[in-house]
């Protein structure tokens, strides 16, 4: 059986990096979209006590298996960047068939997500994926009026908070960095994330910490996995963030309903 080319957690991540239908080098800049107000007074207070820390720039390679990651079965390199820089952010991953899947597998499956950052972590303002020399598709969040709009030419309403399938893997690590309290061992977390065509609840609870063993090295992660959804219809996403990489995803995990498994472990 051949391997599918990997999505983009949740959904990743999964699992962009999540979701079950897409993957995840431009500046970033005020230009791009001006800063955020400089008045402390004019921007509301943080909706869940302590403020996010800004997200951390930063270029990451994964390499993804069929199988557990342990069996070595390497299908695929997905490549992270993350910029942030003046109230704004820039999230880019990038995906390739290797070895022999390139043999069958062809093109490059890519997600962007853009928007700002403050007190809440990131705020989406577009998500694009493509794959290969498909078209483009794409979903745009107005936070003035909590509408999102889609490519396809659905519109839905996104409360505040609503995340992408690629700033969801960033956002969750904000949230253990800032408030880690929400994400403590057996405690759950629920947000809104932008699917293809329109705005779902997703939930995640944590699992606790895991020591990943790696030929190079230990990661030490926290686990969340994902558990919305129907197991007999969607995948099963579990997403651990390092420790010594500032809570960034270094393993995420996607099994279909089938028992099928790709598995993205950071590469250093």
């Amino acid at each position: 059986m051949r391997p599918a080319m990997p999505d983009a957690t949740p959904a990743g991540a999964a699992a962009g990096l999540i979701g079950t239908d897409a993957l995840p080098p431009a500046g970033v800049g005020s230009a791009s979209g001006g800063s955020p107000p400089a008045d402390p007074a004019a921007s509301p207070a943080p909706r869940h006590g302590a403020p996010l820390p800004p997200p951390v720039s930063v270029r990451l390679r994964f390499r993804v298996h069929y199988g557990d990651y342990t069996s070595r079965h390497a299908v695929a390199v997905l490549d992270y960047q993350v910029e942030a820089a003046d109230g704004r952010y820039r999230l880019r991953t990038e995906g390739r068939a290797e070895g022999l899947t390139a043999l069958f597998y062809s093109g490059v499956l890519s997600q962007t997500s853009t928007g700002r950052y403050g007190d809440d972590g990131l705020q989406p303002e577009r998500h694009t994926e493509q794959r290969g020399r498909g078209g483009l598709r794409w979903a745009e969040l107005d936070a003035a009026t909590g509408q999102a709009s889609f490519s396809g030419g659905q519109r839905a309403s996104a409360p505040p908070g609503t995340q992408d399938r690629l700033s969801m893997l960033i956002q969750l690590g904000l949230i253990a960095r800032g408030q880690p309290s929400r994400l403590a061992p057996g405690m759950a977390l629920t947000l809104t994330e932008l699917g293809s065509r329109s705005v779902d609840t997703v939930a995640y609870r944590s699992l606790g910490d895991e020591t990943l063993p790696t030929d190079d090295g230990p990661l030490r992660a926290l686990r969340l996995t994902r558990y919305d959804g129907d197991p007999a219809r969607d995948p099963r996403i579990d997403i651990w963030l390092g420790y010594d990489q500032d809570l960034l995803p270094v393993r995420i995990r996607l099994t279909d309903p089938g028992g099928r498994v790709l598995d993205q472990i950071l590469a250093r």
